[in-house]
């Protein structure tokens, strides 16, 4: 056998070849880890079939529509301007305070008789025997005495 060139002993011998055959070594392993766990983040990109919506209900009758009051009932918009036309109550009470919702039929008023009596009551009550409440607002109530729409305001500060 021929002894080897004294250049390629010297390569041989030197710490550098081990570093390079290292650095090799981790690129192949960051290669692998890059290939094998980007998969993993990537956002699942199947598109799912779009769903066929069949509709088997029978359409409606005209004259079925009519009788479903889709835009209110007229009768009830007519005993909302009666109470909004109510004049003021000749009764002795005094209103305390309201706790008026959207919906005037929700709410309750706090309501004050001649012998200095509080109470809640809620609409659809009796208020002391002598009328019903029949809807709450922020600043007065309505009340239903003998048959007549009647407003009781809160007092002036």
């Amino acid at each position: 056998m021929s002894p080897l060139n004294p250049k390629i002993q010297s390569f041989l011998k030197s710490t550098w070849p081990s570093k390079l055959a290292s650095a090799l070594i981790l690129m192949l392993m960051g290669w692998w880890a890059f290939a094998n766990v980007l998969p993993m983040f990537e956002e699942n990109k199947e598109i799912a079939a779009p769903i066929k919506i069949v509709n088997k209900t029978k359409t409606p009758k005209k004259s079925s529509l009519n009788t479903l009051n889709l835009f209110g009932n007229t009768e009830k918009n007519t005993s909302i301007n009666k109470t909004s036309e109510a004049k003021q109550t000749k009764l002795a009470f005094t209103l305390r305070g309201a706790l008026a919702t959207d919906d005037p039929k929700q709410g309750i008023a706090q309501i004050q008789n001649a012998n200095k009596q509080e109470q809640h009551f809620a609409v659809n009550d009796n208020v002391f025997g002598k009328a019903t409440l029949e809807e709450v607002h922020a600043d007065r109530v309505i009340l239903l005495h003998n048959g007549r729409y009647e407003t009781l305001r809160l007092p002036d500060q």
